[in-house]
């Protein structure tokens, strides 16, 4: 089978269990697109993807528009069509691909079992807690409150992961932590796999720990509710009320293993 995708790097991820119920195959990938500019999408994650045992290529396509198919190569599967579905911002994405193609990937979009892999986990960070947390779909949850909660429970054993921009805002507004630069995808899985815990905002570090089934703490945006699992292993952290995000709140979920 060959699949198409134009990103983002989180949306490729979520797609995996689609193309792993399929039976794999090759995936092409555009560089960027027209929502998302300045992040080389193949770059960040063709040596990853080449680590999952059902994907058997992955080949840079030559476009940034959505639907748009070069002459030449034959695509079975468009990925980019879950754009369309009408709740694409109010389910998680695995029900989101499920339904635009009507494969059952998952239990009612559960995520059953892992479905990303890394060979090489970088076990200097077992028993850390990692933290990643982007610009965007920032809500008024009290970081700090949290930091000092990671830091009575992990102490020295805390990294941030991320741009340098990134790492420098969060000691700026938040607290201290090691940064560990990253160049890829597959070196930030490596990190994840290894660790005990991700704090993290709505980005592809969460989508990574989802997928590797990890321990995880998420940020949750209001209106953007795409990207994480109502299922009885996730209960309320904490919860932040105000006049702009209502519902903003810290889910917490416990992986099944």
């Amino acid at each position: 089978m060959k699949f198409l995708h134009s990103g983002a790097l989180g949306d490729v991820i979520y797609s995996l269990p689609l193309i792993r119920s399929l039976g794999g195959g090759v995936i092409f990938l555009k560089s960027e697109n027209l929502y998302h500019r300045g992040i080389d999408f193949y770059a960040a994650l063709v040596d990853l993807l080449k680590q999952q045992n059902y994907i058997t290529e992955v080949i840079p396509y030559p476009s940034t528009d959505f639907y748009e198919y070069y002459p030449g190569i034959h695509i079975d599967y468009d990925l980019d069509l879950f754009r369309k579905h009408p709740r694409v911002l109010r389910q998680n994405m695995l029900q989101t691909y499920s339904d635009t193609f009507g494969i059952v990937c998952s239990g009612h979009g559960i995520p059953v079992q892992p479905w990303l892999y890394v060979t090489d986990p970088k076990i200097e960070f077992d028993g850390y807690a990692v933290i990643n947390r982007t610009a965007r779909y920032r809500t008024l949850f009290d970081w700090k409150k949290l930091h000092g909660e990671i830091v009575n429970n992990y102490v020295d054993k805390i990294v941030f992961i991320g741009t340098e921009a990134e790492y420098l805002d969060y000691v700026n507004e938040v607290g201290f932590c090691k940064w560990v630069p990253t160049s890829n995808l597959l070196e930030v899985a490596e990190i994840i796999s290894a660790c005990s815990e991700v704090y993290c905002n709505q980005s592809v570090c969460l989508t990574i720990a989802q997928a590797m089934g990890k321990n995880y703490n998420l940020e949750v945006a209001n209106g953007h509710y795409n990207c994480y699992f109502l299922t009885e292993n996730e209960t309320l952290l904490n919860r932040c009320t105000t006049s702009l995000h209502p519902t903003d709140s810290i889910i917490k979920s416990t992986a099944t293993g």
